[in-house]
């Protein structure tokens, strides 16, 4: 497999992945920033690859998405756990795990001109931010 067929690979599995191991503080610190109300605009995940900075990502997407229709998610799935866990069942988490989810818009390393995925993520690909 190329590198970059890993690393969608990876993006995928980390959309998809319900299992969190080794993050207990980030998750701890996460639940801590949602209970004050007092969610930042931005965070920064940064750690060597491998480490469950995408999935941490995505736990806390699908954890956040799935208490918004109050009383068991936008869907009516169940209502999210502990943990930042959401059932994989549970219609958020299919709907984010498919990258459909409409509330959910993730920005991902592009290819360059000469075929190679980038090493970062270029100011072109940010300006769609605005937008949604």
């Amino acid at each position: 497999m190329s590198p970059r067929e890993e690393d969608v690979t990876d993006r995928v599995d980390a959309r998809a992945n319900p299992l969190l191991i080794g993050q207990d503080e980030a998750v701890a610190r996460l639940e801590s920033f949602h209970r004050s109300g007092r969610l930042p605009h931005a965070m920064i995940l940064s750690g060597p690859r491998g480490v469950g900075k995408a999935t941490l990502a995505f736990r806390f997407a699908r954890w956040l998405l799935a208490q918004g229709g109050g009383g068991g998610g936008l869907f009516g799935g169940a209502e999210p756990g502990p943990g930042l866990a959401v059932d994989p069942s549970d219609p958020v988490f299919r709907r984010v795990a498919s990258g459909g989810h409409p509330d959910l818009m993730t920005l991902e390393r592009t290819v360059n001109d000469k075929g190679k995925l980038r090493d970062e993520i270029v100011i072109e690909d940010t300006r769609a931010v605005g937008s949604f």
